[in-house]
């Protein structure tokens, strides 16, 4: 996907619907940052990895904002 999106040259690339196996916390394996850094390998637009109940905004200019993040109890 990365590569369409620079092929594209889409300005944003939105990463959703992750598999499982890659962790968001500490010490996981396969963790979630590498599939980041793959994608930034291969587009250099704006990157987000969406994360459930995340909300978007695409302003007139191409920009795009994330709304809400989920947050995490302590």
């Amino acid at each position: 996907m990365a590569k369409f999106a620079q092929q594209a040259q889409l300005p944003n690339l939105v990463l959703t619907h992750f598999s499982s196996r890659y962790q968001s916390g500490p010490g996981g394996t396969p963790h979630i940052n590498q599939l980041a850094a793959e994608a930034m390998q291969h587009s250099q637009g704006q990157l987000f990895l969406a994360r459930d109940f995340d909300t978007y905004r695409l302003a007139k200019d191409l920009s795009l904002s994330c709304l809400t993040t989920e947050t995490t109890a302590p």
